[in-house]
């Protein structure tokens, strides 16, 4: 066990295990909070999710699929992969969609976002197909 001193070499009698000491500098968590503090990457790459979300919302699906800081800064952040995913279906890109949303999928097996949307763009792609088809058959006289 370790003891807790103060800067003054006062000893403050409050004992915790030198385990935990390392535990807490290996995770980032704060001695006063004991909830993780984000790394700084982590914090940029919720201000661009964000700004990605902003443009999606407003329908900007170009400049949303075009900001992909926050996936470079953090490559697990599932939230911007579907959200950069339901961008490319608004510009018809199905294929980028279903890529980003199998990312989700791989990153988050359990959250049924990924699913939802990747068959979203499965669908869109089938809807695609029937409607050339019919018209084909339409040009065709069929």
């Amino acid at each position: 066990m370790a003891t807790l001193v103060s800067k003054e070499g006062q000893n403050l009698n409050f004992a915790i295990s030198a385990e935990k000491i390392e535990a807490v500098l290996r995770s980032g968590v704060s001695e006063a909070s004991s909830t993780p503090s984000p790394a700084p990457d982590h914090k940029l790459a919720s201000v661009y999710y964000s700004k990605a979300l902003s443009e999606s919302q407003d329908e900007d699906y170009e400049g949303a699929t075009k900001d992909t800081e926050a996936i470079h800064l953090r490559p697990d952040y599932t939230e911007a992969y579907i959200n950069r995913g339901l961008a490319y279906c608004g510009l018809k890109q199905f294929e980028n969609a279903i890529a980003d949303c199998s990312d989700a999928i791989r990153l988050k097996p359990n959250d049924s976002a990924g699913y939802y949307n990747r068959a979203l763009a499965h669908d869109s792609i089938a809807y695609k197909l029937i409607f050339s088809l019919e018209g084909v058959r339409t040009r065709n006289g069929k």
